[in-house]
Order: structure tokens, then sequence, then C-alpha cells
């Protein structure tokens, strides 16, 4: 008899493999050496700001599509996504500010991957008509 439990872990495992690549290219992204200088909020809807929302967003999509194949799909493992996808984005912040010279940690850069991971559940939502 097949141990369905751990097919089940196999088939998720596989299925989030392009939300956890997407993942490491953020981090990759993250720890590049770049010079960057604290923003004002005045620069809130820079190209900056848009291009983290826009990554994080992707990984959240990326991350929920992969649970949405396996049907695991539900508030448990979307509060999850969610958490995870802002956890990383102000763990990567501090990563940058502690151990990358030249780079800053920047509030603005916090609230815009909270917003681009927002409107990736939300987009994924929307785009799926999927309510939980």
């Amino acid at each position: 008899m097949p141990n369905v439990l751990f097919q089940d872990r196999a088939s998720l495992r596989r299925n989030l493999v392009p939300g956890l690549f997407w993942t490491a290219i953020i981090f990759g992204l993250s720890v590049m050496p770049a010079v960057n200088l604290p923003d004002s909020w005045a620069d809130l809807l820079s190209w900056d700001k848009l291009a983290h929302a826009g990554i994080y967003g992707i990984q959240t999509w990326l991350l929920l599509q992969g649970l949405r194949y396996t049907g695991h799909l539900n508030g448990g493992p979307i509060l999850t996504v969610l958490a995870f996808s802002i956890a990383f984005g102000v763990a990567m912040e501090g990563v940058q500010w502690a151990f990358f010279p030249g780079r800053y940690f920047e509030f603005t850069d916090i609230v815009a991957n909270v917003v681009g991971t927002v409107l990736g559940w939300l987009a994924f939502k929307k785009w799926l008509k999927y309510n939980d």
C-alpha cells in the first residue's frame, strides 16, 4: 500500500519549486552589490518600489499556485504563504543592512514588499475567482 502522506508531500514540494526558485532569485537580487541611498516617503511610488511590489507579488502568486495544484489551498496555508513572503521581505532588508556595505535598510522597501504580497494574493483570488 503506497504511503499517501509521502506522495502528498512530494507533490507539494514539486509544485512549490517555481515559488521557491523565485524566492532564491529575490535573495540573489537582494544581496547583489549596489549603492542604494535611503529613500524618502516622496519616493514611495518610484520604479524601485514598483519593482519590489512586483517581485513579491509574483512570489506570492507562485507559492499560492503551487498550493492550488496540490489541493492544499485553504485558510491556514494561505496565511502561511502571506506570512512567509512578508517575513522574507523584512529579513532581506535586515540582511542587506547587516552584511552588505553600501546597502541600506529601507522601511519603504518593506512597505512595497508587503503591498506586493497582498496584491499578489488579491490578484490570485481575482484571476482564479478563488474565495478562501
